[in-house]
Parts: structure tokens; sequence; C-alpha cells
């Protein structure tokens, strides 16, 4: 074979319909790792927040708690947009 390798889209000859599957799969697993990334960065920044909270540094505890949110405001966007 001399033309790429890989496919989106596979077609079924019998019925004429495209397969959409890989492609599908390939967005899942994007959306997976942008979850999955979202709340590590989250959970980091809400253990981050305790250190300066405790040190009287409440100024860069709120600075940790804004990114914290927004880690799971997009975590919360990711997973039900999907």
């Amino acid at each position: 074979m001399l033309g790429p390798r890989f496919y989106i889209y596979s077609v079924n000859e019998s019925m004429g319909e495209i397969n959409m599957d890989n492609r599908n799969k390939t967005s899942g697993r994007l959306a997976g790792l942008a979850a999955l990334g979202s709340l590590i960065s989250g959970i980091l920044a809400l253990f981050g927040a305790l250190f300066p909270f405790f040190n009287g540094d409440y100024a860069a505890a709120g600075f940790m708690l804004i990114a914290a949110a927004l880690a799971f405001g997009m975590l919360a966007n990711a997973v039900f947009r999907a």
C-alpha cells in the first residue's frame, strides 16, 4: 500500500455509510486527557492554597483558590458538554 496507513473514516460498502468510530475514539481520549489534567491541576491548587493560608499569606491563598476554581470549572465544562 503506497498511501497513508491511517484513516479517519471507514466506509461500509454494503450500506454506503461512513463510520466515524475512529474519530470518536480520538476525540474521547482527548476529552478524557483534558478532564484528567484539569482535575489534577485543581487538586494541586487546593493543596497549594493550604500552605499560604496557614502561614497567614491570604492573598496567595486566594490566588491559588481562584486557580482551583478555574480548573474545576473547565473540568465541569468538559464533562457536561460531552
